[in-house]
């Protein structure tokens, strides 16, 4: 039997918008990351009140923007 362990699917980088996938109370619905440490999976962001915060991978989502065509 083959056993395939999973990989991080994502890399996330510094000044990449994320969104939480269940955001809580006085934590922002998207966010900017400051720092990555993708050997540990979390991203850094910053709460409302300005306390630096990290969160998981596997919490969020990397939003993509689409550029208007003219």
């Amino acid at each position: 039997m083959k056993v395939k362990t999973s990989e991080i699917s994502y890399n996330y980088q510094v000044g990449d918008v994320c969104q939480f996938k269940n955001a809580e109370e006085g934590h922002p619905i998207v966010f900017t990351t400051h720092k990555v440490d993708m050997y540990y999976g979390i991203v850094y962001y910053y709460k409302f009140d300005g306390v630096e915060e990290s969160i998981g991978i596997s919490y969020i989502k990397k939003l993509t923007f689409k550029q208007d065509e003219d």
